[in-house]
């Protein structure tokens, strides 16, 4: 059986990817190697400068933050 959520994952991947490849290379480069921890921080950080409430953002994707 496969894991929806992780189907979607991939597939919003893929869409970034071919999007725009050298932007998709550029984030998978500053998210490598990185713990959980510091990717929340990231993303934080991330959320933060542009005004976006990350709780409200996650909770669309049925994640909590």
């Amino acid at each position: 059986m496969r894991n929806p959520m992780g189907a979607m994952q991939q597939q919003m991947l893929r869409r970034m990817q071919q999007a725009n490849p050298q932007l998709f290379k550029q984030v998978q480069g500053m998210v490598q190697g990185k713990s959980d921890a510091e990717l929340r921080v990231m993303a934080q950080n991330i959320a933060q400068e542009r005004g976006i409430d990350l709780n409200q953002f996650a909770s669309q994707f049925g994640m909590k933050f």
